[in-house]
């Protein structure tokens, strides 16, 4: 059977008010060909959420910071910057935060929910509960792709080979928060494809296994550092991966602020500004030439961060 006859598009009810596309594939399916056939147009930049999408376990103040950096930092980011979002698609975990922070922006950004087909519940699809190990979709998100499979981390490879093509000729950011093995799993596919990762300390989980190992490596040698880590994946990802901790227990607009800062710095061409001199760093935000989208930014925010060609 042709891979096109294996799709199935339908539209999820979850409200009168709140309806999303979904999009059922194989695994195989072209990536240019799903994107098209869900609809979804070519972002400004792209911004990939990785972590736990079971209970965290944090205590409730921790909670709060975690979801107040994801609804109040990360979605407003991608409302100013114009970008999509792309995630594990579920009613729980960051998952469920990020959708309630787009709900709280208007709902004015494309967020892609990539799920294995046979571990989700949905209105007009399987019933909440039915499911052994399963997840209700989160009725925030405005896509789903569905990707034929019966197992958690199923979907990863159709996700981050449709996150690639989407983001062709675009900014991408990956933010890492709790999580286990899966999450470990597209860490290191984002470490592959060159995406820098924000990780989240104190959230818990991976994130706070790979934030220990990243204040380790300034302790080794480079030739030693990935012989020092017992887990290879983890090892790779310390050692090749452009990456920055941001704490739990920071400011949501400091979050907002690096992530939006972090695309212009590494994309002027999306700035409206001048691009930034070679080898140049800048100490204040204030100072960056990327004109008026950073200067406006910065006076919104008011901050003073450090902007450098490599921040990382």
């Amino acid at each position: 059977m042709d891979v096109q006859q294996r799709v199935s598009k339908q539209e999820i009810a979850f409200s009168s008010a709140r309806k999303a596309p979904m999009l059922a594939v194989p695994s195989d399916m072209d990536a240019t060909q799903l994107l098209q056939a869900l609809g979804i147009q070519r972002p400004k930049a792209l911004i990939m959420i990785s972590g736990g999408a079971a209970k965290i376990r944090l205590n409730k103040r921790r909670q709060k910071r975690l979801s107040n950096l994801f609804s109040l930092g990360i979605a407003h980011a991608a409302a100013a910057l114009s970008a999509a979002i792309m995630d594990g698609g579920t009613a729980a975990g960051v998952m469920k935060m990020m959708g309630q922070g787009v709900a709280n922006c208007g709902y004015i950004t494309a967020l892609i929910g990539v799920v294995p087909a046979d571990k989700v519940t949905y209105p007009g699809g399987p019933a909440e509960g039915s499911i052994e190990d399963g997840a209700a979709l989160d009725s925030n998100h405005s896509h789903f792709i569905l990707v034929k499979g019966s197992d958690w981390g199923d979907e990863t490879e159709t996700m981050y080979r449709s996150a690639k093509t989407l983001s062709e000729g675009v900014p991408v950011l990956t933010i890492l928060a709790d999580g286990g093995s899966n999450c470990k799993k597209e860490a290191l596919q984002a470490v592959r494809y060159g995406w820098p990762i924000i990780v989240i300390e104190g959230s818990g989980g991976e994130a706070d296994r790979l934030a220990k190992l990243w204040h380790r490596k300034a302790s080794f040698l480079s030739k030693r550092l990935r012989s020092s880590i017992a887990d290879p994946i983890e090892a790779e990802i310390i050692t090749d991966g452009k990456i920055q901790l941001f704490p739990i227990a920071g400011a949501a607009q400091a979050l907002q602020a690096r992530t939006s800062l972090d695309i212009v710095a590494r994309h002027p061409e999306h700035c409206p500004g001048s691009k930034p001199k070679t080898g140049v760093t800048y100490t204040s935000s204030l100072d960056h030439p990327t004109s008026s989208l950073c200067n406006c930014l910065c006076s919104h925010f008011n901050l003073d961060l450090v902007i450098a060609n490599e921040p990382f």
